[in-house]
């Protein structure tokens, strides 16, 4: 850096144009302690524009009632994610990775935050609780950037209706009654099918009228488990299991079918992330409940008719016999 090449800011012009908050984190953002910072004048900026959307957003939840709330399996996510995100900020501040708590903050809790309004829609439903729970979002920012960023801080928390200086208040502590592996996983399925099927309509270049989903059928959820438990246990010889699986007499009935997704299962549950695979051990999604809950949002995303079926009923039209293909986390889809 040198003046010749004017790439240095002088700090009383830079707090002029960016504001001590944002500069402030648009330093903290690029490294953590004991690293070169690279202060970009772009990200600042960037920075600048989100905390005065928090402020905004924080006066419009404070000048809104919430009442009592019953939550629904989407409330259940969003709130299982805030209490992840306080999990790891309390672990990176006590690690005093200043850059990762600014990135949980003002990225990773965002982008929930946006997903759980996109998922919602504009119009508000009879017990509707999203006031109530944006309002613990927007608490938990506050506290998270009280020490980062304290006179946004303290903007929010007089917003959102708070007595007393944020300064004061605790640090937000996790709460293990918030986190709910049915309610991520839930969610986890809606976004990849959401993904499925726009990958679809781009490489088709359809235009749907109607979109059917169906749900895998009970009999794979049952061998999908049983991949799940023996991929954890490291016992994962594909011919073992097979055999394993046609040992009973309900999926030996179903014959080839059953023989082949013991195949795939078993394959897909041995190269499974670690993680992934213990989240999903014990899990059996009602997911005919989890897709007819999201019609509604399906046919805002698609402008088109949203059906809902599972494999082995005949309650919705399948000329194609598109469910057969479905899995579990995995429905099939079939548009027209």
């Amino acid at each position: 850096m040198s003046k010749s090449l004017e790439n240095i800011v002088p700090l009383r012009q830079a707090v002029a144009k960016f504001g001590a908050d944002p500069l402030r984190l648009g330093v903290l953002a690029t490294a953590e302690l004991n690293q070169d910072t690279d202060f970009s004048p772009s990200l600042a900026t960037t920075i600048q524009e989100r905390l005065v959307n928090l402020i905004q957003q924080s006066r419009k939840l404070g000048r809104k009632k919430t009442g009592r709330a019953t939550y629904s399996i989407l409330d259940r996510w969003m709130l299982s994610r805030l209490n992840a995100s306080v999990q790891s900020a309390t672990a990176a501040m006590e690690r005093l990775r200043v850059r990762e708590v600014v990135n949980i903050v003002l990225y990773h809790l965002e982008n929930d935050a946006a997903w759980y309004q996109r998922r919602l829609g504009p119009k508000k439903a009879k017990g509707d609780a999203r006031n109530h729970v944006l309002r613990q979002v927007f608490d938990l920012k506050a506290r998270i950037l009280a020490p980062l960023a304290p006179h946004v801080a303290e903007e929010m928390w007089a917003a959102l209706g708070n007595k007393g200086l944020v300064a004061k208040a605790e640090w937000p502590k996790p709460n293990d009654k918030l986190a709910d592996r049915i309610a991520e996983a839930s969610e986890s399925m809606i976004k990849d099918t959401l993904e499925d099927t726009s990958e679809i309509l781009k490489a088709t270049g359809l235009t749907p009228k109607r979109i059917t989903y169906f749900v895998a059928g009970p009999w794979k959820w049952q061998i999908y488990q049983k991949a799940l438990n023996m991929a954890v246990q490291s016992q994962t010889d594909q011919g073992s299991f097979i055999r394993d699986v046609m040992s009973e007499p309900e999926l030996r009935s179903i014959g080839k079918p059953a023989a082949d997704f013991a195949s795939k299962s078993i394959r897909q549950a041995t190269q499974m992330k670690e993680e992934l695979r213990k989240s999903r051990v014990g899990l059996e999604l009602k997911e005919m409940k989890i897709l007819e809950d999201a019609m509604d949002f399906f046919s805002r995303e698609f402008k088109a008719e949203i059906q809902v079926g599972q494999e082995g009923e005949k309650r919705v039209s399948d000329p194609k016999d598109r469910a057969r293909s479905a899995e579990p986390y995995r429905p099939a889809i079939f548009i027209e």
